[in-house]
């Protein structure tokens, strides 16, 4: 809610007005990536980091890009889909899931420590699964 006039806003908006008034890039940056990685293999060989890599040097506006304090962030949650057994997981697996995670000890948490990035795990109402999309939709946006 916006408290200085009262109204509702939309979920997630604060986010959308970010990505919205993000500055402009450094095309150039973006290029030399694209270039370093061609020097490397074709075109797509790298999939979605390719994309990825371009993007973070055209924002950065720098070639190389770089990433000096890497996080991992995991959202954690529950899907009532999982009572189909569609899941690979149960809840309880989650749950374990999540502690191993905070605990370091899972292979996540290990690739992360090697590489000196913080892990932050985000629980979404893990012992609240959303409801099963075999009967109502899982969630809203709100």
């Amino acid at each position: 809610m916006d408290s200085a006039a009262g109204t509702r806003t939309a979920p997630f908006q604060n986010v959308r007005d970010l990505i919205e008034s993000a500055p402009d890039g450094d095309a150039s940056a973006g290029d030399g990536v694209q270039r370093q990685l061609l020097s490397m293999g074709r075109a797509g060989d790298f999939g979605h980091l390719e994309n990825a890599a371009i993007w973070l040097a055209t924002w950065q506006k720098r070639f190389p890009p770089r990433i000096d304090r890497p996080r991992l962030a995991i959202f954690a949650g529950s899907h009532g889909l999982a009572s189909h057994g569609v899941s690979l997981s149960s809840d309880d697996d989650t749950r374990a899931h999540i502690e191993n995670l905070r605990a370091g000890t899972a292979p996540l948490a290990k690739i992360a420590a090697q590489n000196q990035a913080e892990v932050k795990v985000f629980e979404l109402a893990v012992d609240q699964p959303t409801p099963s999309i075999a009967h109502d939709a899982a969630m809203s946006e709100r």
